[in-house]
């Protein structure tokens, strides 16, 4: 069976398929968009589900009929998880993935291998954070006992199968966030559209990123921050932090939240000076004074801790791991960006280096001040914790546009945290910011894997120099692939611009666009209440 059908523009392709393929996920973007677009005005306003579902009424005649059964959301929602499920794997095994990060992923379910951070925590640099190590080295293990190695046909199912399930876990969260703070059907909707929607299927089942674990790390950070429930909120942003550096940017989001509601809850136990420490631990306030801090300490031990033995030893110094993995990486770039969606592009830097003396360190100082006010000024004007995941999504996109060393996949989670804004919120302009955004992710990361020859399942030797027929690039930084790397970042700027109106809005006035209810089943109608003022 040829399964090299799909991969092209690299002098050992099918140019017309290449084409075909990113089209084809462009359209059914769209196609998933108007369906929501189409179904939350029937439903967005309906009632919760009703205690007694499947009860029964009082006829005309005085006797008992039963009432229709009830619709099954759950058996729904599983029915759409086992399709994404099914999505996602077929396209495991037609595509084997961007090969820079799946052979990296797939060197480190290498069980034999070498301490996998030792030589990190030695040259300063990290590739992979722990929680990802750990991950692919439990992969790793399980494919050993299958007998399968790096070069096996089903390889490519140890890769992605973990981010496939961060995928499904995603769309089980959102489900669960509609079902609280909405509805069912809603959750279903946003579900649909989480498995659904190709660029998380692309995130996690063609390219094979990383960022679609972050993705849902996020997502369940900033639902517990909704909650104003601590720990697991804490709990939730230590995964993110041990699972890629990009947790850092939203770091102050996280911050102002614990650091605001402390002193309010300090200021409340000043006020009713509780007698004793148990009087404290039974008062909400007092409660959270005490564990607020002793959830950040235990969550940065753990962190600490369980990246020790990835280092080689149990002798790390703690200062210097702190520099190396959240620290150093906020200015480690070396370039204005890799094929990322940013203003640089324009210009034509795309994959351009940074000369030697460029003052990194001052820069990302600059943009974490800048960053940090933001967050205080959006945060305490209204000091609405709905507004946070929404705040963290455009503080990823606006550093996407502005910051350095981002790359294609970076606002993957980014689009997570829209789609629990939207929960949270209902404002229809985060699914039209979510849409654009979405629109740029996917055409720019499906033409980097065209112009490299990635999409298919090509080997190594073939994508590689050595190949005198290979002429594919990865770098979208001339002639078609420039053109289209500065048409997505035009679309994601866009967005940004539209992002910063919504966050205005909603920070200043808490004015919300919301949808109409739908007095009419046509699509045009449903179009024009998602487009309307």
């Amino acid at each position: 069976m040829d399964w090299n059908i799909f991969y092209g523009f690299a002098g050992v392709s099918n140019t017309v398929a290449d084409v075909a393929f990113i089209a084809l996920f462009l359209l059914f973007s769209a196609l998933v968009l108007i369906a929501a677009v189409w179904l939350l005005p029937h439903f967005i306003y309906a009632p919760k589900a009703a205690a007694d579902a499947d009860g029964a009424g009082a006829g005309a005649d005085g006797e008992r009929t039963k009432k229709p059964p009830a619709f099954n959301y759950a058996a729904m929602l599983w029915l759409l998880l086992a399709i994404g499920f099914i999505l996602r794997l077929i396209f495991v095994f037609v595509i084997k993935g961007y090969r820079a990060e799946y052979n990296a992923l797939a060197a480190l379910c290498d069980a034999g291998q070498k301490v996998p951070l030792a030589d990190a925590y030695k040259s300063g640099t990290v590739s992979h954070y722990p929680l990802v190590v750990y991950l692919y080295s439990l992969a790793g293990a399980v494919a050993s006992v299958f007998g399968v190695t790096e070069v096996s046909f089903v390889m490519p199912l140890f890769v992605k199968l973990p981010l496939i399930l961060a995928d499904l876990a995603a769309a089980a969260l959102f489900y669960h966030a509609a079902k609280k703070y909405v509805n069912e059907a809603v959750g279903l909707i946003i579900a649909g559209v989480t498995l659904l929607f190709p660029a998380f299927i692309f995130a996690s089942a063609v390219w094979g990123s990383v960022f679609s674990l972050l993705a849902l790390f996020a997502a369940l950070a900033f639902y517990f921050v909704a909650a104003k429930n601590y720990p697991a909120a804490i709990g939730f942003f230590s995964l993110c932090l041990l699972t890629h550096s990009d947790a850092l940017y939203i770091y102050p989001v996280v911050a102002v939240f614990l650091i605001y509601n402390y002193i309010k809850h300090f200021r409340a136990v000043r006020a009713a000076r509780p007698q004793g420490f148990s009087a404290l631990m039974r008062d909400k306030d007092g409660a959270a004074v005490v564990l607020i801090p002793a959830y950040i300490i235990v969550s940065t031990a753990l962190i600490y801790l369980v990246t020790l033995p990835l280092l080689g030893g149990y002798t790390a110094n703690f200062f210097k791991w702190l520099n190396i993995f959240y620290f150093k990486p906020l200015a480690a770039f070396g370039s204005f960006g890799h094929n990322a969606l940013n203003i640089f592009n324009l210009f034509g830097r795309n994959g351009v280096e940074l000369v030697t003396k460029f003052p990194s360190a001052v820069f990302a100082s600059l943009f974490g001040i800048i960053t940090t006010a933001l967050v205080l000024l959006v945060y305490l004007s209204r000091k609405n914790r709905a507004n946070l995941a929404f705040l963290a999504a455009f503080v990823l996109l606006m550093l996407s546009v502005f910051y350095m060393g981002f790359s294609e996949l970076n606002l993957m989670p980014a689009l997570a945290l829209l789609l629990l804004s939207f929960i949270l919120i209902k404002d229809k302009r985060i699914l039209q910011v979510f849409g654009l955004i979405s629109l740029g992710v996917t055409l720019n990361a499906g033409a980097v894997m065209a112009s490299a020859g990635h999409l298919g399942n090509a080997s190594d030797y073939d994508l590689s120099s050595a190949n005198a027929a290979y002429t594919g690039k990865e770098l979208l930084n001339a002639d078609g692939g420039l053109a289209v790397s500065v048409i997505a970042s035009l679309i994601v700027i866009s967005a940004l611009a539209y992002a910063m109106l919504i966050l205005l809005d909603l920070s200043m006035s808490n004015r919300r666009k919301l949808f109409k209810s739908a007095e009419s089943t046509s699509l045009a109608d449903a179009l024009k209440n998602f487009f309307s003022r």
